[in-house]
């Protein structure tokens, strides 16, 4: 029983719990231990974004799992998630799009671009990053953002620079480090 108990981290329960919720097709939540001590733990989190916006139109998505986008006026309150009861910092997010990139968007604008970036409590963090012309991907590089205990989480895409729909989806992923 101590052998058992000295294993049953916060990284790895949420490990355990996200493979449930996956594998009974709850959510498209994963989260995955790096760290085999207590207290040292890093998670990677995925996400799935439906993107529809014109231009300088926010779009907001979850943090983790698959949302609906919401815009037009709207707020990322209506997609936020809560972080855990513990500060983390999110760094290396990866996003790609799985549908055409931001030029498809953008008739006679050769600097369209489309900008992702992690919200804390509705606020833009440093955790971004920028998809420009005919690329499909990004990272966010070395920036990070500290993210208090209980702090609300959303993802907002930006498409700058484009006249017409830029519809399409964004896949995410980052991760949750202990500070």
């Amino acid at each position: 029983m101590r052998r058992i108990r000295s294993r049953l981290t916060y990284a790895n329960v949420i490990s355990t719990l996200c493979l449930f919720l996956l594998v009974g097709g709850g959510t498209a939540v994963a989260v995955t231990s790096s760290s085999g001590q207590s207290g040292n733990g890093s998670g990677a989190v995925f996400a799935r974004m439906n993107l529809s916006s014109f231009q300088d139109d926010p779009v907001y998505g979850p943090a983790t799992g698959i949302g609906d986008p919401v815009r037009a006026g709207a707020s990322a309150g209506e997609v936020e998630v809560l972080s855990p009861n513990r500060p983390i910092v999110a760094r290396d997010l990866a996003v790609r799009l799985t549908n055409p990139p931001p030029n498809a968007s953008c008739t006679g604008a050769p600097n369209c671009s489309r900008t992702i970036v992690l919200l804390r409590n509705g606020v833009n963090t440093a955790l971004s990053c920028t998809i420009s012309g005919d690329q499909r991907t990004c990272n966010s590089g070395s920036k990070s953002a500290r993210i208090p205990a209980g702090s609300r989480l959303a993802f907002k895409s930006v498409l700058v620079g484009g006249d017409t729909d830029g519809a399409g989806v964004a896949t995410l992923g980052w991760r949750a480090t202990i500070p």
